[in-house]
C-alpha cells in the first residue's frame, strides 16, 4: 500500500506541474472526500428506492416534507458559521470553533417555538401523526443543526480522511435504520422520522464533544462569528430556494411532492458529488491567492457536457430499474434537469473561492441576487401555468445559470 500510495503521489506532483494545480493535495483528499460522498450517497439512495417500494406516496411525501422544513429552518443556527469554521481554523484559531458552537445552539432554540406553531397547525389540519413528529424535530433541532460543525472544524485541519470515516459511520447507520423502519413500520411516520431526528442529533452531537476535547489552541478568531452571521445573512435566499418549492409542492399535494423529491433527490446527489469534491479547495483558497485559468474552466465543463450525455442514456433504464413504474414520471422530469450540470461542474469552485477569499460582491450576487430572480420567475411562472413542472424547472435553470455567470469569471483572466 506504501509503494502505491508513492507511485500515486510521484504521477500526480508530475501531472500537478503541468497543470498548473496541487494535485497530490486534491488526489489525496479528494479520495477520502469522494469515497465518503460515494459511500453516504449510495446509502442515501438505496435508502430512498426502499422508501419508494414500501411506503406509500402519502408517507413518502410527508417525509420529504419534514426534510425540508427541517432543511429550511436551518438557518436559525446560523448555517454560515460551518464555512467560517474552516477560514478560521485553518488560520490557527482552533477555540473560534467552541465559541462558534455554543453560539449556534443558543440561537437555534428559537426553532422550537416555529415547529410548535407548525405542529398546531398541522394537529388543526387533523393530521395528528405529522403534529407530533414536528414537536420531535423542535427539540431535537438544535442537537442536528448547532452541533454538525464538527466536519467544519476538522475540513479547517485538512482532516478529511476522518471526516470521511465519521460521515461514513453516521450516514451507513442513519440509513441502514431507515431501511429497517420502511421495511417493518411502513405506515408509521413517528418511527422513521423518529430514527432521522435521533440518529442525527446523536451522532453530531457525540462527535462534537469528541472534537472539543483536541481542541488545545485557546486562539480565538474575532471574524469568525461576525463572518459566520455575514455568511448566513448571504445564504439566506439561497436556502430558501432550496426548499420552498417542496414546501408549496406538499402543501398542494403530498402525494406529488413523493414524485418530484425523488428527480430533485437524484439531480442534488449529482450537484453534492461536485460540491464535496471543490471542498478540499477550500482551505488552500483561505490560506492564499489562486489563480484558475480560462482553460482550465473550460477542461471542466466539456467533462460536465460529457457526463450530462451518458447520464441522459443511462437514467431512464436505471431509474425504472431500482423505483418501479409507480415513478415512471420521474425519469422526464430528471433528464430535464440534467442538462444545467455542465455549468454546475464550474460554480461550486468559485463559490469557494469566493467565501473563502470573502470577496463579498460575488458572495452577495450568488447568495441574493441569483435565488431571488430564481425564486420570483418560477412564482410568476407558476402563477401563469400552474403548472409544477414549469415551476420547478425555472427555479432550477434559472438558479445554476445566475450563479455561474456571477462567480465564474469567464470574459476576464481571473
Amino acid at each position: 500500500m506504501g509503494n502505491l500510495r508513492k507511485k500515486i503521489y510521484n504521477i500526480s506532483d508530475k501531472g500537478g506541474k503541468r497543470l498548473g494545480f496541487d494535485l497530490p493535495y486534491f488526489v489525496e483528499n479528494g479520495f477520502w472526500v469522494l469515497l465518503a460522498q460515494f459511500v453516504n450517497l449510495t446509502a442515501s439512495l438505496v435508502m430512498s428506492v426502499v422508501f419508494a417500494r414500501y411506503l406509500s406516496k402519502e408517507i413518502f411525501g410527508e417525509y420529504q416534507l419534514l426534510l425540508s422544513f427541517l432543511g429550511i429552518l436551518a438557518i436559525i443556527s446560523y448555517s454560515g458559521l460551518n464555512t467560517s469554521i474552516v477560514r478560521s481554523v485553518a488560520k490557527g484559531f482552533d477555540y473560534s470553533y467552541v465559541k462558534a458552537v455554543n453560539f449556534s445552539f443558543k440561537k437555534s432554540l428559537l426553532a422550537i417555538p416555529i415547529f410548535l406553531a407548525l405542529s398546531f397547525w398541522y394537529y388543526y389540519q387533523e393530521n395528528q401523526e405529522l403534529s407530533i413528529v414536528l414537536i420531535v424535530a423542535g427539540l431535537m433541532f438544535s442537537f442536528i443543526y448547532a452541533h454538525n460543525k464538527w466536519a467544519a472544524y476538522n475540513k479547517g485541519k485538512a482532516k478529511f480522511e476522518l471526516v470521511a470515516k465519521q460521515q461514513i459511520l453516521q450516514n451507513i447507520t442513519l440509513n441502514v435504520l431507515l431501511i429497517f423502519a420502511a421495511v417493518f413500520f411502513s405506515e408509521n411516520l413517528f418511527a422513521i422520522t423518529g430514527i432521522y431526528l435521533v440518529v442525527n442529533a446523536g451522532f453530531n452531537t457525540f462527535w462534537h464533544f469528541q472534537t472539543k476535547k483536541e481542541i488545545t489552541n485557546k486562539k480565538v478568531d474575532d471574524d469568525c462569528i461576525p463572518y459566520g452571521k455575514y455568511l448566513t445573512k448571504m445564504s439566506l435566499f439561497s436556502i430558501f430556494i432550496s426548499y420552498f418549492d417542496k414546501i408549496i409542492i406538499g402543501i398542494i399535494d403530498v402525494k406529488i411532492l413523493a414524485i418530484y423529491a425523488i428527480a430533485l433527490k437524484l439531480f442534488d446527489v449529482i450537484k453534492q458529488i461536485i460540491k464535496s469534491f471543490y471542498s478540499i479547495s477550500f482551505p488552500k483558497f483561505a490560506q492564499k491567492k489562486i489563480k484558475i485559468e480560462r482553460y482550465k474552466i473550460l477542461i471542466i465543463m466539456l467533462i460536465g457536457v460529457l457526463f450530462t450525455v451518458v447520464l441522459y442514456f443511462v437514467s431512464k433504464p436505471v431509474i425504472i430499474y431500482f423505483y418501479t413504474d409507480k415513478y415512471a414520471e420521474v425519469v422526464d422530469i430528471f433528464r430535464k434537469l440534467i442538462f444545467v450540470l455542465p455549468l454546475i461542474f464550474v460554480s461550486p469552485l468559485f463559490a469557494n473561492k469566493a467565501r473563502a477569499q470573502k470577496d463579498k460582491q460575488r458572495i452577495v450576487l450568488a447568495n441574493i441576487f441569483a435565488p431571488v430572480l430564481a425564486v420570483i420567475l418560477s412564482i410568476i411562472v407558476f402563477i401563469i401555468t400552474e403548472n409544477i413542472e414549469y415551476f420547478v424547472l425555472v427555479k432550477v435553470y434559472i438558479l445554476q445559470v445566475a450563479y455561474f455567470i456571477v462567480l465564474v469569471p469567464v470574459f476576464k483572466r481571473n
